[in-house]
């Protein structure tokens, strides 16, 4: 099946730059435009593109990890979610690179996204990583049927399953999408809060994660990926499922973005 991306201005742009650099001996290319990659960085990137980029360094709210004033964590309202971290903030740059990758086919740009969670791991969760690595499970929200179809994969599971693999642990679904939903982006909170109530439920498969843990007698703690954290409602309905199933799981998350 032939990608939207091999069609597009922007691909044939940075196709063509990218042979330009090739010729004049620049082997290594900017994923994002095509120019010359720096050498200030692991990331493959040019300048220009690691300079847009807005990690978040500084937190403002630990429970959320946003860079700015929170006043949604300040709700009275069940957290099953310990902590979540984000790599970098929702700017419009940053939207419009989750859109090349999330909704223009342009997978080759997986990599740069797990580098950048990577990078957002050890900012933030480094201490988790060295004392509790044993511990973690890694898992994913979950798309529905409706969504695997229209897109073709789950950028949650694929982000998960590259951080997974970079410090060699296991990354399962623990949890499963029942209901298909309207596309967060176009709902508020509370609308979120009541199309999220039965929307996903323990998957099945993984109940021998249960016994499996029991027996080892040592806690258990569950890294739960996604792309974007907006609300933090998806992250938490998830969670719920986690919990109830293994009470004595804690559950964190890392996102790719806070908006």
């Amino acid at each position: 099946m032939m990608h939207a991306f091999q069609h597009s201005d922007g691909y044939i742009k940075w196709l063509m730059q990218s042979i330009k650099n090739v010729v004049q001996g620049k082997r290594e290319v900017c994923l994002l435009c095509g120019a010359a990659k720096s050498n200030q960085t692991t990331l493959k990137l040019c300048a220009k593109c690691v300079h847009d980029i807005p990690w978040i360094k500084h937190l403002q709210c630990m429970h959320c990890g946003r860079a700015a004033h929170c006043p949604d964590c300040k709700r009275n309202e069940i957290k099953y979610i310990h902590a979540n971290r984000s790599a970098v903030s929702y700017t419009p740059v940053m939207k419009q690179w989750l859109a090349l990758y999330k909704f223009r086919g342009q997978e080759m740009l997986l990599p740069l996204f797990v580098d950048m969670m990577i990078i957002g791991m050890e900012t933030h969760y480094h201490p988790l990583l060295a004392q509790r690595k044993a511990n973690i499970i890694v898992s994913f929200v979950p798309t529905s049927r409706e969504r695997n179809i229209e897109r073709g994969f789950n950028q949650a599971q694929q982000l998960a399953e590259g951080v997974a693999l970079y410090y060699d642990l296991d990354c399962m679904q623990l949890v499963d999408r029942i209901q298909h939903t309207e596309k967060q982006s176009r709902q508020n909170r509370e609308q979120r809060k009541i199309a999220l109530r039965d929307a996903f439920h323990f998957n099945p498969a993984s109940t021998h994660v249960v016994s499996q843990w029991r027996q080892r007698r040592v806690p258990m703690i569950v890294l739960l990926i996604d792309d974007v954290y907006t609300t933090g409602s998806t992250l938490n309905a998830c969670a719920k499922c986690i919990v109830q199933a293994l009470p004595d799981a804690v559950v964190y998350s890392l996102c790719w973005s806070r908006a």
